[in-house]
């Protein structure tokens, strides 16, 4: 598989500015995963509570509701690259602003300004994809960046574990803000269709004129795109339900671990060990979508991962082994990075460059909020029920919307 695997991308790595941006995804990942944990620790050290540190991530989750359909629309009328650079600088100052936010009231205010631009960069990053990969190379360009993703998962917070333990959170919060500054001089060199991209330039300057209702008339076409396309409609419900069914689960898995795979005292370890290996599970996966994604329909095929994941999920909540827990968990990593490797891959093949960040600033706009609201329900819900109920009932829920979206294809085929 790892030969195959090496084979499909050959185009890939010959493409200097997939890899200059993927070169800039890694190294900008790492430092990401540097001040989440160092973040976390600064709010726990001034707080000691962890209440503040879920204020926190909900600051930095509202602007991407509140601006994903106009960040969308904005990424769509100017130069990707361009958008980039800029909030990359501007992510490089917030994260060096972390050094000296030294209360909570600084710290809140940059959480929410780095909502802001996510709300921008999530668009943009996932648009400019298929402006610097072909069509028939895009399953591969994303599975290829998502295996990256998994290494990252890995060797980031490792790496973000032992520098705050060992040098404190500044010098994590210092490392990001760099990391920021490379991947924007790596994306400055990358070179797009400029005569594309300068017809957009001039247009813009007319679209500054323009009046609201205008820009209101654009959201709604991006969105009346996204309503007649059925591939992109299913897509996205399909992500919405996975995420309102999957966020909850994190917190449990926990839980999960003390009452089931070790108690208190292994809690740490072994819950550690757990996502260690999904991060490992989702660099196969990775692998395993690029050499055989293409040879399925990607709907079905996204149906069937969801049914899988539903299965392991219920097989995972019933086991006590920890060895066989372990095996479980790394096949939901796999799952999972198929499952986005998937929605990108989709979005991106059947969406036009007029409507392209706004499908993916609808998107944002929606899942942040629902992962919000699906962290609350799970926490809710271990007030009354075991955490390997919850993961049974999410299992059950996942099946069946899985299974619901089979039925319906499979009757719209006959029809």
């Amino acid at each position: 598989m790892i030969s195959e695997f090496t084979k499909r991308n050959k185009v890939l790595l010959s493409n200097s500015n997939f890899m200059l941006y993927i070169i800039g995804y890694v190294i900008s990942g790492i430092g990401s995963r540097l001040t989440t944990i160092a973040i976390s620790s600064k709010i726990l050290y001034i707080t000691k509570s962890g209440l503040s540190l879920s204020a926190t991530l909900m600051l930095e989750g509202i602007p991407s509701f509140l601006l994903g359909l106009f960040a969308g629309n904005v990424v769509d009328k100017m130069r990707k690259k361009n958008i980039l650079i800029i909030l990359y600088i501007l992510f490089a100052l917030t994260s060096f602003g972390l050094i000296f936010a030294n209360n909570m009231s600084l710290i809140y205010m940059i959480s929410f300004i780095n909502g802001i631009l996510t709300a921008f960069e999530y668009p943009a990053r996932n648009s400019i994809i298929p402006k610097i990969v072909d069509k028939e190379h895009l399953l591969e360009a994303n599975s290829f960046r998502s295996s990256l993703s998994s290494i990252n998962m890995i060797v980031g917070y490792s790496i973000g574990g032992i520098i705050v333990t060992v040098f404190g959170n500044d010098l994590s919060f210092l490392i990001d803000s760099i990391t920021f500054i490379v991947i924007a001089a790596l994306i400055a060199f990358i070179k797009i269709d400029e005569k594309v991209q300068a017809d957009k330039k001039e247009n813009l300057f007319n679209d500054i004129s323009k009046t609201v209702n205008n820009t209101i008339n654009e959201i709604i076409q991006g969105i009346k795109f996204i309503g007649d396309s059925r591939i992109i409609k299913q897509v996205i419900n399909l992500n919405l339900l996975s995420t309102l069914i999957i966020s909850m689960q994190t917190p449990l898995v926990y839980i999960f671990v003390e009452n089931y795979l070790g108690g208190e005292k292994l809690l740490a370890a072994r819950s550690g060990m757990l996502f260690s290996l999904a991060g490992v599970g989702g660099l196969i996966g990775g692998i395993l979508i690029n050499v055989i994604g293409k040879q399925f329909s990607s709907i079905s095929l996204m149906t069937t991962v969801l049914l899988f994941d539903g299965i392991t999920l219920i097989a995972f909540s019933n086991s006590k082994i920890f060895l066989l827990s372990s095996i479980l968990f790394t096949f939901l990593g796999v799952i999972f990075v198929v499952f986005e490797t998937l929605t990108d891959t989709i979005i991106q093949e059947n969406t036009n460059d007029d409507n392209r960040g706004k499908v993916y600033g609808f998107l944002g706009s929606l899942v942040d909020p629902l992962s919000i609201i699906s962290l609350g329900v799970g926490g809710a819900l271990t007030g009354i029920l075991t955490a390997k109920t919850i993961f049974i009932l999410c299992g059950i829920a996942e099946i069946t919307v899985a299974l619901m979206y089979k039925i319906y294809n499979s009757l719209k085929v006959v029809n």
